[in-house]
């Protein structure tokens, strides 16, 4: 299994989202979470089967909250471009692209 990566704004972005949905109720906040892991390990053991996406990228949505992990395989290694809301500003992250 390759080592998993973020961006430093991506990893901002889920710390932003999970204070939002703390704040409207800690069990909402914990279901965002437990919805982040599970797309993670998605992202992780199943690279391969998240659909792709523009760019070289692949996505994979939190079950149950509008948003999609945006990533980018590299060799030996995935790399976490954005949490992306499904219906607002598309495309923001691609400035984080790195090239490999």
């Amino acid at each position: 299994m390759p080592p998993l990566d973020f961006h430093r704004l991506a990893r901002e972005e889920v710390e932003a989202y999970q204070r939002r949905y703390t704040r409207l109720g800690v069990v909402l906040g914990r279901r965002f979470y437990r919805a982040f892991e599970e797309a993670l390990d998605r992202v992780e053991h199943l690279p391969q089967t998240c659909s792709p996406h523009i760019h070289g990228t692949r996505i994979t949505p939190l079950r149950k909250f509008p948003y999609w992990i945006v990533f980018a395989e590299r060799p030996g290694q995935l790399y976490v471009l954005a949490l992306m809301h499904t219906s607002r500003r598309p495309g923001y992250w691609r400035n984080r692209i790195r090239k490999p």
